[in-house]
């Protein structure tokens, strides 16, 4: 006796069976997910996820490259490999003082947010030179 077994994968997005021509992962909130879509949902949901893909930043193992390519061992921090200071000079704690100085909430370790690093740069331009220690 034989036996055939068949998966038909069908669009998430059509009601109906309605076959998915690929499958599309992404991460939103910090969870990932898989959509299985036709051709026109495909098209549709791809046009979408450009135009925010373009305006944002890659992050996470893609935007450093596969193992072996940029991204750090397991278990060895890639932070040996980084400046102390930003390109300018400042350190995290002078960045970290004037943050909190504004009455943004920044933690003692760890990345300052983009917005926090955006808006000491831009107060530091405004002031024409930065402050001297």
């Amino acid at each position: 006796m034989a036996r055939i077994t068949q998966v038909v994968v069908t669009c998430d997005l059509e009601e109906g069976d309605v076959s998915a021509d690929d499958s599309l992962t992404f991460s939103y909130n910090g969870k990932s997910y898989t959509l299985d879509l036709c051709k026109d949902h495909l098209e549709e949901v791809k046009g979408v996820l450009e135009g925010f893909a373009n305006a944002g930043h890659a992050t996470g193992r893609a935007a450093r490259g596969r193992r072996g390519r940029g991204a750090a061992p397991v278990g060895r921090s890639s932070r040996a490999n980084r400046p102390a200071a930003t390109p300018r000079g400042e350190s995290q704690a002078e960045i970290r003082e004037w943050a909190r100085a504004q009455g943004y909430a920044v933690g003692d370790r760890g990345r300052i947010p983009a917005e926090v690093r955006t808006a000491y740069e831009a107060s530091q331009s405004k002031g024409g030179r930065r402050r001297s220690s």
